[in-house]
């Protein structure tokens, strides 16, 4: 990429450009999306952020643009090139923006509130059509104006537009907004859907999952208005700004020891034992049977040099936590190299063994050919390559309050739930 026909005054956002350009790394669109990127982060900085912090995926099972989800793990842009390509410069911001929108406001999330689907597009697009620039939609884009008897009042929240649609399509579909609506929800298949095709799949995940999956989008949201400063915050959808600060306030107390307990708990298996205190009810004999439910879980403490002893002392506080919920917790202490292993009993270790560089792919090769468990909790601060390991079981990595952030590209590079732990008072060392 060359830099030096970029009339830019604030040379701090050049780390960003970088970034821009290198996410989406084998793509044959990589070029045309990064200048994309570029003239957004020129024009609207929070939405640039939001891109550079997504997962980008060229994907010719779509049609068009969409937002979805990744192996169900990870929010990402599903492009099709061929799409892409026929749209002008201008359509591809117009684009670009709707979905980032669609991803701020979390209207991925809101979806499952709503039982009419097609309805509840329609009501998604009212809202975040508002905030493109009329030049960069696409010639009979959805706006307020396209049902004028209804006389919809500009920038309110999704709720509003909805129920304003059902009730038109419920009291008057015979009316001139009524077949209008009517038309738009007849063309299922038309390029408009199809942006929020993927949509659907975020309900067919676990709870747990899709709590996961929000916290971490709230972490990259909130990382980013802290990244822009208020200018930029101050500039964007009031509903969003009001989230934002919402965040903020909320920002020491995100409850990520939730998340580890719901993962934990959707991981565990049942296991059938004999007991001799208890006989068995259809045979009335001894021994009889005990039905229990067990968590196997692999705990991977990252004992690199960058990881703080206070850091180390709260994760140990959580994997004592953990252990009380009657789960078999057995631990891997690893930096470039596994340490040791060993289970945990309730009392941690004097210390840990380590302290040099850091590779995350030991612990997940030992999960999956000596331990196997049902679930690897990583332990870390994120500063580390990339895993080129595969896990067989499903991972949750807690990343330390000083370790890498939401909008760091390394955070999309894990594989699995990304959650960032909050501040500790944890002040004895391991």
């Amino acid at each position: 990429m060359v830099f030096t026909k970029l009339k830019l005054s604030d040379y701090s956002i050049l780390p960003l450009l970088i970034h821009l350009n290198i996410t989406y790394t084998g793509m044959a669109i990589a070029h045309e999306l990064s200048r994309a990127g570029i003239q957004l982060l020129l024009e609207e900085p929070f939405y640039a952020h939001l891109l550079s912090g997504l997962l980008k995926l060229e994907d010719r099972r779509i049609s068009t643009v969409a937002v979805g989800l990744h192996r169900g793990e990870q929010l990402a842009l599903h492009v099709r090139p061929e799409f892409w390509r026929t749209l002008s410069a201008g359509h591809q911001q117009g684009v670009l923006k709707h979905e980032l929108l669609h991803i701020a406001m979390r209207h991925l999330f809101l979806a499952k509130a709503y039982p009419h689907r097609s309805l509840f597009n329609v009501a998604a697009d009212l809202v975040v059509n508002q905030y493109i620039r009329p030049e960069r939609l696409p010639e009979g884009a959805l706006r307020l104006a396209s049902f004028p008897a209804l006389q919809l009042q500009p920038k309110r929240e999704l709720g509003y537009y909805y129920h304003a649609l059902l009730q038109l399509i419920q009291e008057a579909p015979g009316s001139a907004d009524g077949q209008q609506l009517q038309r738009w929800l007849q063309q299922e298949g038309q390029e408009w859907q199809q942006r929020h095709q993927l949509w659907p799949g975020l309900q067919r995940i676990s709870r747990a999952e899709q709590d996961n999956l929000e916290q971490n989008l709230a972490q990259l949201l909130s990382s980013i208005a802290r990244k822009v400063g208020p200018a930029s915050v101050g500039r964007l959808p009031g509903s969003l700004q009001q989230y934002l600060q919402q965040l903020e306030r909320g920002r020491s107390s995100v409850d990520w020891r939730r998340a580890l307990r719901l993962f934990a708990a959707g991981s565990e298996t049942t296991m059938v034992r004999n007991t001799i205190r208890r006989p068995s009810r259809r045979y009335g004999t001894v021994p009889g049977s005990k039905i229990q439910a067990q968590h196997k879980v692999l705990v991977a403490i990252d004992s690199s040099g960058s990881v703080e002893p206070a850091e180390l002392s709260a994760f140990f506080t959580e994997i004592h936590h953990l252990w009380q919920q009657r789960a078999e917790v057995q631990i891997v202490e690893c930096d470039l190299e596994l340490q040791r292993t060993y289970p945990y009993r309730g009392q941690p270790p004097g210390k840990v063994q380590g302290r040099g560089g850091t590779n995350f792919d030991p612990p997940i090769q030992y999960a999956n050919h000596n331990y196997r468990p049902d679930a690897l909790v990583y332990f870390t601060d994120g500063y580390g390559p990339a895993p080129r390991l595969r896990s067989r079981c499903p991972v949750l990595w807690l990343i330390t309050p000083g370790g890498i952030e939401a909008g760091d590209e390394r955070w999309h590079q894990l594989p699995g739930q990304v959650i960032k732990m909050k501040e500790t008072n944890a002040s004895t060392a391991t």
